[in-house]
């Protein structure tokens, strides 16, 4: 009896914090980031086009072309041992790290030891300075490189986007998003794989309100796990906190699915 009694108590208890929770979730205020990377490209005037952005992959092996015709680019960037920001095809250098059986990454190498005169070869960033002005830029890091942020920052303002108006920054680790952000508050940033991890753990137990979007934009493919990942749940609670998503990259046959769940933008291979 006194066992039942205590369960009783116990569950009386959590229960009353769990509502607790979501209220206290639900009462928080949150306004609208006005960013110029969430307005048009043209007269700084906020995006009202119902189409979302199409952020295609560049590559080393397509850049020069991509970038005469793309509006809209997402690159995977690396740092190198002599500090050097790249931008580099993470697949190609993931088959070539395993035909090789190497196993160091991007930030313990030299360019000169990445470079290798093929195509999909790494390029440096500040060889497009021109290119990349009047583009909309997604920049996911690759790896966790110590002076990762520093290279970055100095990199924007060799080729003159110090100001961060025009680009996102994302990596699958927090460091980089975390140190940068130290430094360079008013960039913004996407989300980590931890961070996607902590909100969809909270979404699980019904706790969505109470999860902490440090991100600016919220970034993953269609499905996390083999489950839809961007939730009526979910995407009602971005809106709630005025956050945009971005979906992707996509897989085949996914644009359909993707748009219709009316995104900031999608990432495109």
């Amino acid at each position: 009896m006194r066992l039942l009694i205590a369960t009783l108590i116990a569950l009386t208890v959590s229960f009353a914090f769990f509502i607790m929770v979501k209220i206290w979730g639900k009462s928080q205020p949150y306004g609208e980031y006005n960013h110029p990377f969430f307005t048009s490209s043209a007269a700084g005037a906020p995006q009202t086009s119902p189409d979302p952005l199409v952020f295609k992959i560049l590559t080393p092996q397509n850049l020069s072309e991509g970038l005469k015709t793309e509006k809209n680019i997402y690159l995977n960037i690396a740092i190198t041992s002599d500090l050097k920001l790249i931008i580099v095809d993470k697949d190609y250098e993931a088959q070539k790290q395993f035909d090789k059986k190497v196993t160091a990454k991007l930030h313990s190498r030299l360019f000169t030891d990445i470079i290798d005169g093929t195509p999909n070869a790494a390029v440096l960033v500040e060889n497009y300075k021109e290119q990349l002005k009047d583009k909309k830029i997604i920049f996911n890091m690759q790896d966790n490189p110590l002076q990762g942020t520093t290279v970055f920052v100095d990199t924007m303002k060799s080729i003159g986007l110090e100001a961060g108006n025009n680009f996102l920054f994302i990596s699958a680790f927090d460091p980089p998003s975390k140190d940068l952000k130290s430094q360079q508050a008013t960039y913004i940033y996407g989300t980590s794989e931890s961070e996607i991890l902590k909100i969809k753990a909270l979404e699980s137990m019904y706790l969505i309100e109470a999860s902490t979007f440090r991100a600016d934009v919220v970034i993953h493919p269609l499905t996390y796990y083999k489950q839809p990942f961007f939730t009526e749940v979910l995407i009602n609670e971005l809106k709630r906190r005025h956050k945009k998503f971005i979906i992707g990259p996509l897989a085949d046959g996914e644009m359909n699915d993707a748009m219709a769940l009316k995104p900031f933008g999608v990432i495109v291979r």
